[in-house]
């Protein structure tokens, strides 16, 4: 039985948040193919993703950490992308990175 609970409880504190969080980035990818299809305008999803990318630092509050919720972009990681923390904290991401979403318009929109 503390084999079976230990089993339950990892699956609802660890795997089950990183399905959702998987299913949640599936959905991003799938809101920016419909937005190109009833705009008929991906190059404009792009270019205000590309907008929106260009600047994501929140420099004059106080508190980064309460506000980078509600942002587009994360405006915590200013330049480190390739950190390993990022990579792993990139599994708990609700959304997924803006120059993923933006390879995914190019495809969509015929780009290599």
């Amino acid at each position: 039985m503390f084999a079976l609970a230990t089993a339950f409880y990892i699956y609802g504190y660890l795997v089950a948040p990183l399905i959702k969080f998987a299913v949640s980035r599936t959905r991003e990818f799938q809101a920016d193919a419909t937005a190109a299809l009833i705009t008929r305008n991906p190059q404009g999803l792009i270019d205000a993703l590309k907008k929106i990318s260009g600047n994501s630092t929140v420099e004059k509050l106080s508190d980064k950490q309460t506000i980078s919720s509600i942002c587009i972009a994360n405006p915590l990681t200013k330049g480190k992308q390739n950190s390993f923390f990022s990579k792993i904290s990139g599994l708990f991401a609700t959304h997924p990175p803006i120059e993923d979403r933006i390879k995914v318009l190019q495809a969509v929109d015929g780009y290599k």
